[in-house]
């Protein structure tokens, strides 16, 4: 104790600078920085508490058994190299004004507790109980994540405790996401885990909650969430979009962003072989939706998934309009980024694939998968000579609704020779369509074919020659009297245009003759 006595009146002089040497607290008061360089280790024991009136900074080597308690006025650094507390039990008490977390190294608090009078806050990734029953207590102050990731190791619901205080996660892909990690392992049904987000800017509280129906399955399982507003002022608004988000359309792929509310969460749930099913509610912002050119009528909102590849139908929730809340029930499917829209003009659910194939050279077989639909009527199989005029080959029923894979097949049984095109048309209830992509098929044939188009035609005409015999065939034009107005060679799968404009109005008669046939079709100059 006369050691600790002698340092103790020197660090009262001016801050403290312990050098690789081992100590064993049982009490301690700091009133200016605490300085742990070289290498080191501290002990504090079950009951005792180290106060540090400032600053603290731990360099490469040092170490920290806690089992008691450090209540802390300023920033904490750890320099370590490890995360400082390995799994000791005990507490540290954020209890200044504003202070940060940061360092080189990862931090593995046990028990965390932000007191004090100003926002807390973390310059990296950080984590709290460390001995897989420690607390992070927010009691009445914010914790800003900065963009960084915050762990919670402890697996039960209890990880997190507050009075008042709030998690700030409201930073955008751009500046990188703020994300709570909570590793939950298995989850056990009917357990409620909150994760108290809010606005450092604002106030709101803006929490996530999973009440979870059913067990989840995987000592690794862990659920990652972030949140984050957008611009509701930008043009179009609901800026930045999320990562792996490109645009934000509705079924017509207009721009769906004023029936969208201005805001995103982005979960993962990782590590388990059997999913948990829950109920989750979120929270957001009265301004996220009445704001900007937001043209929502809050009442229809609706939940909506993406996984970064198709956005789900419309889930089933409940909206309360007083409390800013949507309780999203029977998820069973976490990932990846979430939002709310009006029914009116939901986001769209996108086709997994439209194929088109020919078999044994005869027929066409059209297939599709679809991942969801809403309000889905029908399908109508459209084909074409030229990838500009479709015409109508056949008709599927719909799902209706539906939030789950479904396949669809339809036989064009008298295709076109030579190359066809084939596109899926969807229609709702409401009279709504939309197009598939347009997907190219041939059908092999030794005749010559040929595809004129527009017509009828202004003077400009495009002629497409598929012949898989001969090198290249002969087209004519005659006139109305029969004379022989024009002439030219075409290669074989060519596409050609020709400038009519110098011709009389009329109508006029194409041949195109191969040595195996000759083909004639009427053409109109308008």
């Amino acid at each position: 104790m006369k050691l600790l006595h002698f340092i103790t009146k020197i660090y009262l002089q001016k801050s403290s600078c312990f050098l690789a040497m081992l100590f064993i607290f049982n009490s301690y008061n700091s009133n200016a920085q605490l300085l742990f360089s070289n290498g080191g280790s501290i002990t504090i024991n079950a009951g005792a508490q180290l106060s540090i009136k400032g600053a603290s900074t731990f360099g490469a080597g040092s170490t920290i058994t806690n089992n008691g308690l450090i209540d802390q006025t300023g920033n904490f650094t750890n320099n370590s190299g490890s995360n400082l507390f390995g799994v000791s039990a005990g507490t540290v008490d954020l209890n200044g004004g504003i202070q940060q977390i940061n360092g080189t190294s990862t931090t593995t608090f046990n028990n965390l507790e932000l007191n004090g009078t100003g926002n807390k806050s973390i310059a990296i990734l950080t984590e709290t109980g460390g001995n897989g029953s420690g607390i992070l207590d927010l009691n009445n102050r914010i914790l800003e994540l900065n963009s960084n990731t915050l762990v919670i190791k402890n697996p039960l619901p209890t990880g997190i405790s507050r009075t008042t205080g709030f998690i700030h996660s409201e930073t955008d892909p751009v500046a990188g996401y703020g994300t709570v990690s909570w590793l939950t392992g298995n989850i056990v049904a009917a357990s409620n885990y909150q994760i108290p987000f809010g606005n450092a800017v604002t106030g709101d509280f803006l929490p996530v909650i999973f009440n979870f129906t059913t067990n989840g399955i995987g000592v690794a399982g862990k659920i990652d969430v972030s949140t984050y507003p957008t611009n509701t002022l930008a043009i179009p608004n609901n800026r930045p979009l999320p990562t792996g988000l490109p645009v934000l359309t509705n079924f017509t792929g207009v721009e769906n962003a004023a029936n969208t509310i201005d805001r995103f969460w982005v979960m993962e749930a990782s590590g388990f072989s059997t999913l948990p099913t829950s109920n989750i509610q979120l929270t957001y912002r009265e301004s996220e939706w009445s704001s900007g050119t937001n043209t929502i009528i809050e009442p229809t909102l609706v939940p909506q998934r993406h996984d970064l590849s198709v956005w789900s139908p419309p889930l089933a929730g409940s909206i309360n309009t007083t409390t800013n809340t949507m309780l999203i029930n029977a998820v069973n499917v976490y990932n990846s980024i979430w939002t709310l829209a009006g029914n009116a003009s939901p986001l769209p659910v996108e086709l997994i694939n439209f194929d088109a194939n020919p078999v044994d050279n005869k027929e066409v077989l059209c297939s599709w998968v679809t991942a969801s639909e809403i309000n889905n009527d029908f399908f109508t199989l459209e084909r074409s000579r030229n990838g500009i005029n479709f015409e109508h080959v056949g008709t599927v029923d719909g799902a209706g609704n539906s939030n789950v894979t479904l396949s669809y097949s339809f036989t064009d049984k008298n295709p076109y020779p030579g190359i066809s095109y084939y596109r899926l048309r969807q229609t709702d209830f409401d009279g709504e369509t939309s197009n598939s992509p347009i997907v190219a098929v041939r059908i092999e044939t030794i005749e010559p074919v040929f595809t004129i188009f527009p017509n009828p035609t202004t003077g400009d005409v495009y002629v497409i020659s598929e012949n898989t015999s001969s090198s290249a065939v002969r087209l004519y034009i005659y006139d109305s009297a029969g004379r022989h107005v024009y002439e030219k060679l075409i290669q074989s799968n060519e596409v050609v245009q020709m400038n009519l404009h110098a011709f009389a109005r009329g109508i006029y008669t194409v041949k195109i003759a191969s040595p195996e046939k000759t083909q004639m079709a009427k053409l109109v100059l308008q």
